[in-house]
């Protein structure tokens, strides 16, 4: 074989485990979740299988690489992350997250491993109100870590759907009941929500700062 390709290979499947190591728990956990062949999988990490051009294109699909990325992924090179609207109504976690990115911004797997986040978990918006100024100001392109939607902090900040809207609101538990919720936006001029845990939909947690524009 020719040796440009061997090394061609090798770097594919060094890259793989990097990506695959960065966002998964297990190489096990990244076949369930992507409906992929453990075995052959496995043969990719053991290069005693070439990752060809058509499983290639596969692989950054799931990672959200461009055309080629699969080539070029070191530590310390740009992760594209997805930006999508905020400006439709929405029903389910699912609907909001399938819709096609409006843009794509860039961040460095540098910064995204000191963040300590998944990168296949990350999505981009464009916030458009000032509800939460100043700690997040209208116009800010904002990376929403989507990984921990289960698990809420008392006062934490997160993307959210109401009746239908997106919106960024500090989220507070009630004290009479488990399911008890107060929305909070930190400009005082919008007005505070009561509802219950069956009422919004979380999207993820505000992480980042992200670069460019809409």
């Amino acid at each position: 074989m020719n040796p440009k390709k061997i090394e061609l290979y090798k770097l594919r499947a060094d890259n793989l485990i990097k990506l695959v190591n960065l966002n998964y728990r297990s190489l096990n956990h990244f076949c369930v979740e992507n409906d992929l062949d453990y075995s052959a999988i496995y043969r990719y990490f053991k290069c005693q299988l070439n990752i060809g051009s058509i499983s290639a294109k596969r692989f950054e699909k799931i990672f959200n690489l461009p055309l080629g990325g699969l080539d070029k992924v070191n530590l310390n090179s740009v992760y594209e992350v997805p930006i999508y609207s905020i400006d439709k109504t929405y029903s389910n976690f699912n609907e909001y997250i399938n819709q096609a990115p409006i843009s794509k911004s860039l961040i460095s797997f540098n910064e995204l491993e000191q963040l300590k986040v998944t990168p296949a978990k990350q999505i981009g918006i464009k916030y458009n109100n000032n509800s939460m100024n100043p700690s997040i100001k209208d116009g800010w392109l904002m990376m929403i870590d989507t990984e921990n939607r289960d698990t809420l902090e008392d006062g934490g900040v997160y993307a959210l759907i109401y009746q239908g809207r997106f919106m960024m609101r500090n989220i507070y538990f009630g004290t009479n009941s488990a399911t008890e919720l107060t929305l909070k936006a930190t400009n005082v001029e919008f007005p505070v929500i009561a509802c219950n845990t069956q009422d919004i939909i979380i999207i993820g947690k505000p992480v980042y700062i992200l670069l460019g524009k809409l």
